[in-house]
C-alpha cells in the first residue's frame, strides 16, 4: 500500500539529504530541519512544489531559489552567514563552484523524489500533480 509524502516531508528528507552532503564534502553543514526557522523550511517546501510542478532543470532550480532569496533581502557575499542575510552561492547557476552544482544535478527534489519512488500522479489516477505524493514502501 502507498504511504503519503506531503511536500513539508519531501522538503525535509531533501534538506537532510544536503545536510548529509554538505558533511560528506567537509562543507558548512546546514542546521538541523527541526531546528531550522520557519521562512528557511517553507523556502524548501516550495522548491519542492516548483521542482514537482515544473519541468525544471537544475539550472531553473537554483534561480527559482535565488530570485525568492534576493526578493527576501538576501546578497551575495564569500561566507554564508543567515542572520545577515549573505549567501555565497546567489550567483548565476554557470558561475557556481563545480561541487555546488554537482549537488544541484543529483540532488534536486525531482531526482528525490524519483530515487525515494514518488508518484506524481494524483491518487485518483489523474495526471495533475498532486499536493501530496505517493510513496511505495
Amino acid at each position: 500500500m502507498p504511504v503519503l509524502m506531503t511536500d513539508e516531508q519531501i522538503a525535509h528528507v531533501c534538506y537532510e539529504a544536503n545536510r548529509a552532503y554538505c558533511d560528506a564534502i567537509n562543507d558548512l553543514v546546514p542546521t538541523r530541519w527541526d531546528d531550522l526557522a520557519d521562512d528557511l523550511k517553507q523556502s524548501a517546501i516550495r522548491g519542492v512544489q516548483f521542482t514537482l510542478q515544473n519541468a525544471s532543470t537544475p539550472q531553473l532550480q537554483h534561480e527559482a531559489w535565488r530570485t525568492e532569496r534576493i526578493a527576501q533581502g538576501w546578497v551575495h557575499g564569500p561566507v554564508l552567514d543567515r542572520a545577515q542575510k549573505i549567501h555565497p552561492n546567489l550567483i548565476d547557476y554557470n558561475d557556481l563552484p563545480p561541487v555546488s552544482g554537482v549537488y544541484e544535478s543529483k540532488g534536486g527534489a525531482r531526482r528525490m523524489a524519483y530515487e525515494l519512488d514518488v508518484s506524481l500522479a494524483n491518487p485518483d489516477g489523474s495526471d495533475e500533480l498532486a499536493s501530496t505524493s505517493s510513496v511505495s514502501k
